[in-house]
């Protein structure tokens, strides 16, 4: 009286469409030009499937049925080199543009990155009847929508260098900065800062007659290595005026880590044509400066 059959070759479920949402919280999603997502499957024979968002708040993508590790980026930097992209944990920016790694003894000076912001999941599968995911903080997730969401985190810190209480700033011509010890890039699932030690420098402004400041994104200090900071005067008697101090500690107790305050005071600037070292100092709040004074080559010939 009952017939029935057995289906031993079923065909796949189809791609499923899922929504994508990303949750800023205190972030600011206008600086997102869109977002760039890549799932990596965790069978190890399948593809990653990579989608551009054109909204920082999100989108749809379809997937096959099936888990996956997702990793999402801002999309629109110009500065930064994503490398290493064939892995979920391996995914990483960097502002090493060949990708190589330098010389122990060569501390490479690379451009300030773009402002960057990251999302990842550790596990999401989906299904023919939803979405099951991780959330960073460990709670599993079942949506029966297809509703998808991750948390953008800033990846770049802003270092601001401020001088105040200047002496003879009028005799400068120009300032610049360095600061070393710097990361050169983060894996995009964590955050986390890898080498090299890099070094990135920065033009000064100058506010007024005793203050110049400066700002720069990069993608924060290595812990492995101290940092130091080299302030160079140009003045306007072809003299240059190099002052170099540690600001390790100054870096790595800001209070706030992602928009860092280098606060330098009292640089004295020398008498213009002055080379003599007695006429120059830095009574600054940085411990360990030296201060150098070198001849500006003004032959037409040679580069300066």
């Amino acid at each position: 009286m009952l017939t029935g059959c057995i289906y031993e070759d079923l065909p796949p479920c189809p791609p499923q469409v899922l929504n994508v949402e990303f949750i800023w919280g205190d972030e600011p999603p206008a600086s997102a030009e869109g977002m760039n997502v890549i799932f990596y499957p965790l069978d190890a024979d399948g593809q990653r499937w990579i989608f551009n968002i054109p909204s920082p708040y999100g989108g749809r993508v379809e997937l096959p049925v099936g888990s996956y590790q997702a990793v999402a980026y801002n999309a629109g930097t110009r500065h930064i080199d994503f490398c290493d992209t064939g892995g979920f944990s391996t995914i990483r920016a960097t502002t090493l543009y060949d990708g190589a790694e330098p010389a122990d003894s060569v501390t490479p000076t690379v451009p300030s990155p773009d402002m960057l912001y990251s999302a990842s999941l550790s596990r999401m599968t989906v299904t023919g009847c939803g979405v099951e995911y991780i959330m960073p903080d460990g709670t599993e997730v079942s949506c029966g929508n297809n509703t998808v969401r991750m948390w953008p985190q800033r990846r770049t810190p802003r270092y601001n260098v401020i001088l105040e209480d200047v002496d003879k700033l009028s005799h400068v011509r120009s300032i610049s900065a360095d600061i070393s010890g710097l990361s050169a890039g983060c894996l995009l699932y964590s955050g986390e800062r890898r080498g090299p030690s890099v070094t990135t420098a920065l033009a000064l402004n100058v506010n007024d007659s005793t203050s110049a400041s400066g700002s720069f994104l990069n993608f924060g200090y290595l812990p492995s290595v101290e940092q130091d900071i080299e302030l160079i005067f140009t003045l306007v008697k072809n003299k240059k005026v190099r002052y170099t101090g540690k600001v390790s500690d100054i870096i790595r107790n800001s209070p706030t880590p992602f928009d860092v305050d280098i606060i330098i005071r009292g640089i004295q600037v020398p008498d213009q044509g002055t080379a003599d070292d007695d006429n120059v100092g830095a009574d600054v709040d940085v411990e360990g400066w030296k201060v150098e004074i070198i001849d500006i080559n003004v032959d037409p010939f040679h580069p300066r």
